[in-house]
Order: structure tokens, then C-alpha cells, then sequence
């Protein structure tokens, strides 16, 4: 409210074995809570945050089920701006 505008905005999106997520965009520079909801159920999986194709933030899971949502908190100082993709790796795919 103070007239200064918000810094760029970036494109929030999913990779592989999630449905969507919320919210589809952030802002640079700015810490966001994601959620998500999952495609499969799966003992042992990894989600994470890619920005510019490269991995900026993962977090283990002990369990995954579509029932149940997902979350993830970045930090601004991950948010550059660039594209960001989350994805569910599988436990295979973490080896």
C-alpha cells in the first residue's frame, strides 16, 4: 500500500508424479509455502525445487500418499526470478 511495486513475479510448476500445485506463481525474492498434491503412493521419496534447471531445495519423504498433501517453505533468497519446477522423485530415481 505504500505505492512501491512488487518485485517480478515467477512461474510456479510441476515435474514428474505431482498434480499441481499452489500457488502457480511467487515472487522473486520473497519466501513462499508451496503445496502440493501427489500421483502416487510411494515409500522413500524426494521432492524438489528446481530453478534454472538446477536443484535449489529438496527435502526427503518417508511416505507419500495423493490423499495427502505436500508442503515445501523457500526462502527468498532461492527465488531469483527464474522458473521453478517441483518434482517427486521416486525412491529408484534417488539411488
Amino acid at each position: 500500500l505504500d505505492g512501491a511495486e512488487p518485485p517480478p513475479s515467477q512461474e510456479v510448476a510441476v515435474g514428474a508424479n505431482l498434480k499441481y500445485v499452489v500457488p502457480a506463481k511467487c515472487f522473486a525474492g520473497r519466501s513462499c509455502v508451496f503445496s502440493f498434491r501427489p500421483l502416487v503412493v510411494a515409500d522413500q521419496a524426494e521432492l524438489v525445487a528446481e530453478c534454472g534447471g538446477q536443484v535449489v531445495w529438496r527435502k526427503r519423504l518417508s511416505f507419500v500418499r495423493p490423499a495427502e498433501m505436500l508442503a515445501a517453505e523457500l526462502d527468498g533468497k532461492l527465488l531469483d526470478g527464474r522458473p521453478l519446477t517441483f518434482s517427486l522423485k521416486l525412491s529408484e530415481e534417488t539411488k
